[in-house]
């Protein structure tokens, strides 16, 4: 997300987020139908030869020589492209493997964390593993790939393997589509079973929400992140999952601000906003629940009181599967809400 001013320091998208807040040598495995690791794999296209190249979001075709076997992945690159039975060699993020919840169902023994910091990345691992390509998300709003802090780290990165870029700004389907898109391009079966039935799964979330929604109507909600300091009021054009949930019925309320991604609202303003849902940040570097209640304004917005409240999985809307979890939880709290807020 964009700049943004806080306590008088300027910090990108990802540093307010996160900063609010190192060999494998198995070679990238197309999984088989079947196979245990990672639920529900696809089966590769067998016999691949030849040159390899895609085009990203970024408008960059990326040309090798072969079908790419050693892949590094951004943590929600690696996330997305799993259920396709894509298997990188190593991975980067903004936390642990072990602390990243958008992992807690897969087995990653074997890949190789070579980034657990936002923007720090262990160029001297990354180049040991030899990649063959990079896979990230991209924010075209700042121009820059998922964890990578600046175009200096991005050429680090790159002299080692080139980048594919998904655009993670666009309406989350969108991102999904692309995201499958590039995993079959790796040599995934699209047309699996299993790949069909994550599909019939999310399909029947999208409809649930919206019934939930139609349900309640005049419902808003407001999606944040919070601390002590002021309230920080997401911006829904600037949101894949927002731009969804507004596209399928729900009324999101969004900052206005001529900066992307926030609106920045002090706590003495926190209810500029009529919200009767809360979607609060979710994510593993987010301030908790029990954090959140140790600021006096907070508890005092309606939604809070009312405990109509949703985790916000901002950045994390990347697959199928996870987003259709996401979308079942927010159904079931909008399923058990009223209009609380005047």
């Amino acid at each position: 997300m964009t700049a943004s001013r806080i306590a008088g320091s300027e910090l990108t998208r990802r540093q307010f987020v996160l900063g609010g807040l190192a060999l494998a040598s198995t070679p990238l495995i197309l999984a088989a139908c079947g196979e245990e690791r990672g639920g529900q794999a696809a089966r590769a296209t067998a016999g691949r030869s030849g040159p390899w190249k895609f085009t990203d979001d970024r408008g960059i075709e990326i040309s090798l020589d072969q079908l790419p076997q050693r892949i590094v992945a951004h943590e929600y690159a690696l996330a997305a492209l799993w259920d396709y039975g894509v298997r990188p060699i190593g991975t980067y993020g903004s936390v642990s493997i072990d602390e990243q919840p958008i992992f807690e169902d897969l087995d990653l023994a074997g890949i190789e964390s070579v980034g657990e910091v936002w923007g720090e990345i262990n160029l001297e691992g990354l180049a040991a593993l030899q990649p063959d390509l990079i896979i990230s998300t991209y924010w075209p709003s700042e121009k820059l790939l998922g964890g990578v802090k600046d175009d200096k780290l991005e050429s680090k990165m790159g002299a080692l393997a080139p980048f594919v870029g998904i655009d993670a700004q666009v309406p989350a389907t969108r991102t999904i589509k692309r995201f499958e898109e590039l995993a079959g391009a790796l040599g995934s079966d699209l047309e699996s079973p299993e790949i069909e039935a994550i599909h019939a799964d999310f399909d029947e979330a999208v409809a649930s929400f919206q019934s939930a929604v139609k349900a309640t109507p005049g419902l808003r909600a407001m999606a944040v992140y919070a601390d002590p300091e002021a309230l920080y009021v997401g911006k829904t054009d600037d949101y894949s999952d927002l731009r969804e949930y507004e596209a399928w019925g729900l009324e999101v309320q969004s900052g206005d601000s001529p900066d992307p991604y926030w609106e920045i609202v002090s706590w003495e303003n926190a209810d500029k906003y009529p919200a009767d849902l809360i979607l609060y940040d979710g994510r593993a570097t987010a301030p908790s629940l029990d954090e959140l209640a140790d600021i006096p304004l907070w508890n005092e917005l309606a939604a809070v009181q009312a405990d109509q409240l949703a985790p916000w999985h901002m950045e994390e809307g990347v697959s199928y599967r996870l987003f259709t979890k996401h979308i079942e939880e927010l159904t079931a709290v909008i399923e058990r809400s009223d209009i609380v807020a005047s």
